[in-house]
């Protein structure tokens, strides 16, 4: 899986994150493979999927490719500072990949 080591946006900003996953330096066939997605701190978890304006956004399943799109009102309430961001996939055999990267909000002044 590919993740940028840190990202940066401003709070109150829609985002929209891309990610390719590739298991030994092919693309991974996402189709019935569970995604899971946060932002956390100290393994408290800030925000995920299961959040209203937070969603897998153009999954292509055949390809390894997804977004997830962070809306603008989600981001504004999120403490400006710098998060882990995990990312889970859990194929259809159970076995589960784990990325781990940073997400750096910046308060708008």
């Amino acid at each position: 899986m590919s993740v940028t080591p840190t990202i940066t946006f401003d709070s109150g900003e829609t985002q929209i994150l891309p990610f390719t996953v590739e298991r030994d330096n092919e693309v991974f066939d996402l189709t019935d493979s569970e995604i899971e997605w946060e932002l956390r701190q100290d393994g408290q978890e800030f925000v995920g999927l299961s959040d209203t304006g937070v969603e897998i956004n153009s999954r292509d399943d055949s390809s390894g490719e997804f977004e997830i799109k962070i809306d603008a009102d989600v981001t504004e309430r999120l403490p400006s500072q710098t998060y882990e961001e995990v990312i889970k996939i859990i194929d259809p055999g159970g076995d589960t990949s784990i990325d781990i990267g940073r997400v750096r909000i910046r308060e708008v002044k």
